[in-house]
Order: C-alpha cells, then sequence, then structure tokens
C-alpha cells in the first residue's frame, strides 16, 4: 500500500543547482513509500537525459544497499524531502533496489517523444490510425512533406484556381512577390504550422472586426500626404530658438514619408520611438512632451501637430492591422490546403514523425476514444515527474493534460504530480516550448500544487562565476532601460539572487567581458558576418593560449549562439596551433554532413549521378577524375551497377568502389568516412526504396554528431552545451 508522502508540487531550479538529484531522490522517496517502480512516469527531453535518470537512481541504489555510510546519506537526503517517510536503512534501500532492477523492463524513465511513441502505436486504432506505425526519420519526413507541397499545388489545376492561389500567396505574403510557388508554401508552413494545430478554427485567424472600425483609423493616402505637407510647413514656421524641436519633427516627418501601408519606415530615432510609445499608451500625442523633460533638449507638441502625428499614426495602424489580417486569413488558407494533404498520405497511414503523433493525440482530445486511451494510461501510472518543464510545447502539454489533471484533482491523494524547471533556461522556444506554461499550470491548480521555495544554490559554478551572474541578471534597472519596463517586470517575477555552495566557496575562477572589434579579423575575411566571425574566432584563440587549460588538464568549453562561428573558432584554433606547433587542440560537437568534407564520397555520388542520369556528362566527368575511372572501361558499367542496387540494395552494391577509394586514399580520416558512408546506405536500404535520386538526397543529408575528446577544447552552441560541466 503506498503511504502518502508527497503533495502535488512545482520547482524552479537554477542551472547547477541540482534538479537530477532533486528528482532521482523523489523518485527513490515513492519507491521507499510502497510505489512499484513501473507505476511512476519520470519524462524529459533528451536521451541522454533520461539515461542519466536511470544511472544515477541505480547507482544511489546500489551505493547505499551496499554501504551503511551510503545508506545513511541518502536516507537524510530523502528524510529531507519527505518527512513522513520513516528514516530508511540499508535493508530498505536493497529491497528498493532489487524492486527497481525487477521492474527495469517495464520502466518509465523516458522521452516524452518516447511516450508519445507508446501511447499512439499502443492505441493507433482508437486515434483512427488505419495502418501500423512507422516512426520517420528526418530524411523520410521531408520527403513526403515535399510531395504533400506538391499534390497541394497540382489541387490548383485551373488557371482560374491557379490564378487565385497566385494572388493567396501574394496576400500572406503582404503585397510581395514570390515567384517560388513551392517555396513560399515551405515558408509558410514552417511560420505558422505549430498555429494551425493548436488552432484550427479558421475564425479565430483574424482580429474582431470591431478593431479598427472608427472612421478616422481607415487609410486615406490623400489625407495622410496631405497631413505631411501641413506638418512641413509647420516645421519650416518654427523660430531659430526652436532648433531642437525642429530637428525632431523633421525626424517625425522623415518616418511618415518612408512609411506606407505596406511597410513600416525602419528608419527611426529616439524620438519617432518615443512618439509611437506614447501613442500606443495613450492613443493620442496631445500634451506629449518629447526629449528629457525640464531640460534644454525637450519641446512639447503643438495642439495641430499632435492631431497631425495622431491622424497619420492612426492611418498606418489601421493600414497594418488590414495588411496583418489579410495576410494571417492567407497564411490560413494556404497551410490548412497543405496539412490536410499530408494529413491523407502521412499521419492516417501511420507515416509519422514525432510531432505527428503528438498531433494525432491532440486532435482527439474529445473523443470518447482519447478518454479510453488515456483510461489505460492512466490506470498504470500514479506518479508523473517531468524535468526542464520550461521547455514542454502546448502540444505535448495536451498529450498529459488530462491525466495530470486527474492526478492533481481526483486520485484523493493517491496519485501526485511534480514538476521541475527553469524559466530562465527556456531556449528552445524555436522548436515549440512555452515557457508561459510554466506558470499557468500553476495558476490553474493553484488550490492542489505546492509551489517549492526556488532552489538557486549552484553545485556547479565557483564564487566568481556565480557573482558575475547575480552582477548582470540581478541589475533590474538595467535590464528596465535596455529591454523595457514590461520584460523588466517579468524578470524580476523570476529572478533570485544565487548562491554557491559550501563545497564551491574556496574554489577559484574568473570572468572576463571583452568587446571584440571586427577590424582586428585576420587579412583576407570577408565583410560582414564573416570579418565578424574570424576576429572573434582570433580572439578565442589568444585567450586559450594565455589560460592554456590543456596543460593544466582543465576540461574547456567555447560556447556560440550559431554553428557557423563554432566551426570558424574551431578551424582557426587548429590553424594557429599547427603554426606554433602548441599542445592545443580544438573540437566541437558539431553535426557534419559527410559527403562534403573529403575526397572519397562525391565521386561515389558522382558515379551515382551519371548511372541514374546518362546525360549528366558532367557528374561523369568528375568520377573519372577519381580513382573509380577504371570502372569506365567496362562498357555495361552502367547496367551492372544499377543491376546490383535492385538486387541487393546500396550498401552491397557500393562496397567494391568504396574499397577503390579506400586502397587509394589508405588515412584513417578517408576511412572514417568510407565507413560511414556504408552505415547511411545500410540505414537507406531499410527503407526498400531503390531510386538513385532519393539516395543521392538521403546522403547529401546524412549527418554524424563528432564529439571531443577530454584533453581537446570543445566549441558547440549553448543549445548542446546544456547540462554538460567543464572546469
Amino acid at each position: 500500500m503506498m503511504n502518502q508522502i508527497f503533495k502535488n508540487e512545482r520547482t524552479m531550479a537554477s542551472a547547477g543547482t541540482g534538479k537530477t538529484f532533486a528528482l532521482t531522490n523523489r523518485y527513490i522517496a515513492l519507491v521507499l513509500g510502497g510505489a512499484q517502480p513501473d507505476e511512476i512516469c519520470a519524462l524529459t527531453f533528451t536521451r541522454k537525459a533520461a539515461g542519466e535518470f536511470f544511472s544515477k537512481t541505480i547507482t544511489k541504489l546500489a551505493g547505499a544497499a551496499s554501504s551503511d555510510a551510503a545508506a545513511a546519506s541518502l536516507a537524510k537526503h530523502i528524510k529531507e524531502i519527505a518527512p513522513a517517510l520513516k528514516t530508511a536503512t540499508r535493508a530498505d534501500f536493497e529491497h528498493a533496489l532489487e524492486k527497481f532492477v525487477k521492474a527495469s523492463p517495464r520502466l518509465r524513465l523516458e522521452t516524452i517523444d518516447a511516450f508519445t511513441s507508446k501511447f499512439v502505436k499502443f492505441f493507433s486504432e482508437e486515434l483512427g490510425i488505419s495502418e501500423g506505425i512507422t516512426v520517420l526519420d528526418e530524411f523520410a519526413e521531408s520527403k513526403i512533406r515535399a510531395r504533400a507541397l506538391m499534390m497541394a499545388v497540382q489541387k490548383f489545376n485551373s488557371p482560374r484556381a491557379l490564378a487565385e492561389f497566385a494572388e493567396t500567396i501574394r496576400e500572406a505574403n503582404r503585397g510581395g512577390d514570390e515567384t517560388k510557388i513551392l517555396g513560399a508554401i515551405e515558408k509558410f508552413r514552417e511560420l505558422a504550422h505549430a498555429a494551425l494545430i493548436e488552432t484550427p478554427d479558421a475564425s479565430k485567424w483574424s482580429l474582431p472586426k470591431t478593431l479598427g472600425s472608427s472612421p478616422r483609423m481607415e487609410w486615406d493616402e490623400k489625407a495622410y500626404k496631405r497631413n505631411c505637407a501641413r506638418l512641413e510647413e509647420i516645421i519650416c514656421g518654427y523660430p531659430a530658438e526652436e532648433g531642437f524641436a525642429r530637428k525632431q519633427m523633421q525626424y517625425i516627418l522623415r518616418f511618415f514619408r518612408e512609411s506606407s501601408p505596406e511597410k513600416i519606415s525602419t528608419n527611426t530615432t529616439k524620438t519617432v520611438d518615443q512618439m509611437i510609445g506614447i501613442f500606443a499608451a495613450n492613443g493620442t500625442l496631445a500634451g506629449a512632451v518629447f526629449g528629457n523633460a525640464g531640460s534644454e533638449n525637450s519641446f512639447k507638441a503643438g495642439a495641430e501637430e499632435a492631431q497631425i502625428i495622431d491622424e497619420n499614426l492612426a492611418m498606418l495602424f489601421a493600414a497594418q492591422v488590414g495588411a496583418a489580417q489579410a495576410a494571417t486569413k492567407a497564411i490560413y488558407k494556404i497551410i490548412s490546403e497543405y496539412e490536410s494533404v499530408y494529413d491523407e498520405i502521412a499521419r492516417k497511414k501511420g507515416l509519422m514523425s514525432f510531432s505527428d503523433m503528438a498531433i494525432a493525440i491532440s486532435r482527439a482530445k474529445d473523443t470518447i476514444e482519447r478518454e479510453f486511451v488515456e483510461y489505460r494510461f492512466d490506470s498504470q501510472i500514479n506518479h508523473w515527474l517531468f524535468d526542464e518543464f520550461q521547455d514542454t510545447s502546448r502540444l505535448q502539454w495536451q498529450i498529459f493534460e488530462n491525466m495530470v489533471s486527474e492526478a492533481v484533482l481526483n486520485s484523493g491523494g493517491r496519485k501526485t504530480f511534480f514538476y521541475v524547471g527553469d524559466a530562465k533556461q527556456a531556449i528552445y522556444a524555436w522548436r515549440g516550448g512555452d515557457v508561459s506554461l510554466f506558470d499557468e499550470i500553476l495558476e490553474k491548480y493553484r488550490e492542489n500544487i505546492c509551489d517549492n521555495p526556488q532552489i538557486k544554490t549552484s553545485r556547479r559554478s565557483c564564487p566568481a562565476v556565480i557573482a558575475a551572474v547575480n552582477n548582470i541578471f540581478g541589475n533590474s534597472e538595467a535590464i528596465k532601460k535596455h529591454y523595457g519596463e514590461a520584460v523588466a517586470k517579468k524578470w524580476a517575477h523570476i529572478w533570485q539572487t544565487h548562491d554557491v555552495a559550501e563545497d564551491k566557496l574556496e574554489e577559484q575562477g574568473e570572468v572576463t567581458l571583452d568587446i571584440i572589434d571586427p577590424k582586428n579579423s585576420p587579412e583576407g575575411a570577408e565583410d560582414g558576418d564573416d570579418s565578424q566571425d574570424a576576429a572573434v574566432a582570433e580572439a578565442v584563440y589568444k585567450y586559450i593560449e594565455k589560460k592554456n587549460p590543456i596543460s593544466r588538464k582543465l576540461t574547456c568549453a567555447v560556447l556560440t549562439q550559431k554553428n557557423s562561428l563554432a566551426e570558424t573558432i574551431i578551424k582557426t584554433i587548429n590553424a594557429r596551433a599547427a603554426d606554433k606547433q602548441n599542445n592545443i587542440r580544438a573540437a566541437g560537437e558539431l553535426d557534419i554532413k559527410i559527403a562534403q568534407d573529403n575526397l572519397a564520397i562525391p565521386p561515389l555520388c558522382a558515379m551515382l549521378k551519371a548511372a541514374a542520369h546518362p546525360a549528366d556528362t558532367l557528374s561523369l566527368a568528375f568520377a573519372k577524375m577519381s580513382p573509380l575511372c577504371k570502372i569506365f572501361g567496362d562498357a555495361e558499367w552502367r547496367e551492372n551497377l544499377m543491376r546490383k542496387i535492385s538486387a541487393a540494395g546500396f550498401a552491397e552494391a557500393l562496397k567494391d568502389y568504396a574499397e577503390i577509394l579506400a586502397a587509394a586514399s589508405p588515412d584513417k580520416f578517408t576511412s572514417l568516412r568510407i565507413s560511414q558512408f556504408e552505415e547511411a546506405a545500410r540505414i537507406f536500404d531499410m527503407s526498400q526504396n531503390r531510386s538513385i535520386d532519393d539516395f543521392l538526397d538521403f546522403v547529401s543529408a546524412y549527418k554524424i554528431r563528432e564529439g571531443a575528446a577530454s584533453d581537446t577544447i570543445q566549441v558547440m552552441t549553448i543549445h548542446k552545451a546544456k547540462g554538460l560541466d567543464f572546469d
């Protein structure tokens, strides 16, 4: 019988404060309290995190089961979070470990994607999926989406229908020309697909009709130009002593003349921004003071100027609202047409990505079948634990919402819900993560969920790092100045000053801030982003050379926002280190396309292109310049290759050709890329597809993750570094 040892709880835990430590202790406490391990569902976002949860849980249990000291230490931590439990003994941990190991094949320590996949596969019939489920990889999904795009366009098969569709694209593009229809549809799909899934009701894809109904809110080009002309006359009449006012009003006039219903001028100044802010807040410029109130650099708008500004801003607003409404409706029309095609040729046939599975579940939200599916899952799961909850999307939350609600509201304490995360670490909005859910769920279940104190003691960083974090992110005035009052207020709601764990207080560290001047980039670097990246890479190398962490046996990471900058830094560090013959080396957690960075794969691809397309003499010439040249002496090389592919697949058919290239370049790097190419061919062959064009598309997109050894400088994006520790 399970004892009620926990309430439903939310915990906000800052980076490095021990979220996994807290989650695994809660899991163990539940097992000690009588819960079966397989009735606890612990969910996170990555397989690595799920694996870490499992390994740390079993390591803790094994340690406590084999050592009195470890048992006493873990029992103390468990008692702190679950005072209702009796103090656990070594024998209790032995029993808990036995339960955990026996249940291991049935454990629910997994990613949200893995849970979603099980949900759909087990109950595909109830969810309206007529065939077996096949999980699409990135390449297969892209091919089906491309097919859906083509089929969507082909629906407009009459001149009139195609003209109407072209006009729809023009409206969606807010009047801009779009010469590539497929590219336009794909752009709009990426832009608004998630919104369509969450809000399929067409009536909600526009603003209320009452907005902009006032006569003065309608666009009138003659009145707009007349107002500009009158404003210019007024400005010219300003006396010499009002030079500041004249100059600022000229900025406002320039803004109006450069703006139109299609596009608002981006050539703004502080005064123009101030004008827009006042109008947005008050709806009028009457009595508005520009500049620094009370100083020489300030002025009050006259009554006529204020009226002109009001009218022109109102007309621009009306025009923008109208254009936005038309664009929104057009985007809905485009992507809903595409979506209906994709649904027919993919989801209903069981061909699904993980996001498609979530969509299938959400669409069955209010059906009896969905309730039946949830009941069967709900009867198996009594405790829900969510990690990194700030990155959960609304679509993902819809999968769990009803089952979590049952646990929170109707279980009488038999079931529990615990979620942990940190709104400050919400960096996955680009893939649908919605940080607002973190607070919304607390408010929804306010009477039934405890909001725990924020965990803000860092167990990862030294005092110097935490002091810098506090000085930067705790500076409310600076945040308000640079990001506005609304953002500052939101930030204040989640920010608390961080502190350092006792065992870290004596650790030494350093924080420096360098502003990189692009003029310091090396000769030969191109202008723009390339020049900036080159300058940053040079500065990074000089800093690493000065600190020399490798010689001091310290792990070191360089974090970037973009993969392109990471690649530039890796190349620069390795090139400079080679020039100076030192021990500094850099590598990165980068996704590498194996078809692009070597001399073996391109000839194989060229040979395949020439085989599939005899008219492609350029590919044939390229292949003949490689070590593969000897195979072309056989007049039937093309037929032999095609026959092998048809009979045995690409991996077997290309084996002999790959060996020729490997023998010609026997270095380790070439051998590695050839083996990776062969693995890619084996993966593709699993689809039973024998199309050379499809295979070439697959290989050109095929990526491998190349990690870095511990004795190298590790360069990666911030997203990939999440959760990792370095000295």
